[in-house]
């Protein structure tokens, strides 16, 4: 990550609180079909290959790079990134290893992403337990 993507991810740590933060100018968040209406995710519905989140923007173009982040809202707990190029498709579905949810167990994260290293997403804010 360069040191503009930290910076915004060292923003959205600090507004975390603000579950429901929505900026229509952005790409939409992450979305985790595993998330239970109190947004929680429970580390038990993780199949043993991983979790799959859709990563979903209209405005997608072939050749766009895509760099994914999960991470815990305490810096150093989990620091999680793939990165992606569009060939033709919409929608990407990024894979976070199962031991790296494990790893969240018991605390908060987010998940978003960066489209051509510089638009960030919205985020989305969840809880990960047992």
């Amino acid at each position: 990550m360069n040191k503009d993507q930290l910076a915004i991810i060292a923003n959205i740590r600090k507004s975390l609180n603000d579950q429901h933060y929505l900026n229509a100018a952005l790409p939409s968040a992450p979305f985790i079909q595993l998330l239970d209406a109190d947004g929680k995710l429970s580390h038990a519905r993780v199949s043993k290959d991983g979790l799959w989140v859709d990563l979903v923007y209209d405005e997608f173009m072939p050749g766009d790079t895509v760099l994914f982040y999960l991470g815990s809202a305490t810096p150093g707990i989990v620091d999680y990134e793939d990165r992606f190029t569009l060939s033709e498709e919409k929608k990407i579905v990024a894979l976070v290893p199962e031991d790296t949810i494990n790893r969240l167990i018991g605390q908060t994260a987010f998940a978003l992403y960066f489209v051509n290293e510089t638009t960030p997403s919205n985020f989305k804010y969840f809880d990960v337990i047992e």
